[in-house]
């Protein structure tokens, strides 16, 4: 009984022999973040798509907008460098560079982050980011760490 319980566990753990995108795929995805800053309590939804170039580099598009203290939508363009685990787990890094439109200001914005995405199946995942953003010009607002929950579906 113990051996079964052995295997078991092991198996909880074990990754599959899934090998994460490949080049061609898309993605299309929906993810929520929440930031406070000396500025704003702000909670953003949002969207992005993406397009593996090659096995391992995507470029992306996003949409997202905002409610809370503020209101505010940002477009955004990006890159993601994907390390390819060989299992559910697949660790990432990359940068967006976009335009945020808020209260009567216009400005642009960059993000860089890490985060992985833990596939629950071949072609569906969660994504789990943690990012540090802020405007490129001085605009009296300290940048903003944030931790992103998303979920993506490939095709």
């Amino acid at each position: 009984m113990k051996k079964l319980a052995v295997v078991f566990l092991m198996s909880l753990f074990a990754s599959s022999a899934f090998a994460g995108p490949k080049g061609g795929d898309s993605s299309l995805g929906v993810f929520a973040f929440a930031f406070f800053n000396d500025a704003a309590d702000i909670v953003f939804v949002g969207t992005d798509y993406g397009y593996f170039f090659s096995d391992n580099f995507k470029v992306n598009a996003q949409v997202n907008g905002s409610f809370g203290d503020a209101e505010q939508y940002t477009i955004a363009v990006g890159a993601d460098y994907y390390l390819n685990s060989g299992g559910d787990i697949l660790p990432y890094f990359g940068g967006t560079i976009g335009q945020t439109e808020a209260d009567g200001f216009s400005e642009s914005t960059y993000d860089l982050h890490v985060g992985f995405e833990q596939f629950l199946d071949e072609r569906t995942s969660v994504d789990y980011r943690a990012s540090y953003q802020d405007f490129i010009d001085d605009v009296g607002v300290d940048g903003s760490f944030i931790i992103q929950l998303g979920f993506k579906r490939y095709f």
